[in-house]
């Protein structure tokens, strides 16, 4: 799916063959006054591969906000909610969700 289809309150979830993660952004950690930063991803699923965070739910899309801090390359970071968190998303990265129900 494309950025440009994103609607706040729309839920989403991994699109064939992936699954959604939660992980802590550990390359941020250095930086001074910038929160902690979970991100949720997308992977490709594989059975040999087992991932910490994985989401078994959907998660639903917050919309995005203007930052003082660069994260993947930009200052505009998406949100979603995901299992009680709200979670960061880059934008290339939604090419690996689908909706699953739109507001």
């Amino acid at each position: 799916m494309y950025v440009n289809q994103l609607q706040k309150g729309m839920l989403l979830t991994a699109s064939a063959g992936n699954k959604l993660i939660l992980q802590n952004d550990m390359s941020m950690a250095q930086e001074e006054m910038v929160p902690d930063i979970t991100v949720c991803s997308s992977v490709i699923d594989r059975e040999d591969e087992g991932y910490e965070g994985v989401l078994t739910g959907p998660v639903i899309y917050l919309g995005w906000e203007q930052e003082h801090f660069i994260w993947d390359g930009v200052y505009k970071h998406h949100r979603v909610l995901a299992g009680g968190t709200i979670a960061l998303v880059s934008g290339y990265n939604f090419k690996n969700f689908k909706p699953l129900l739109k507001c």
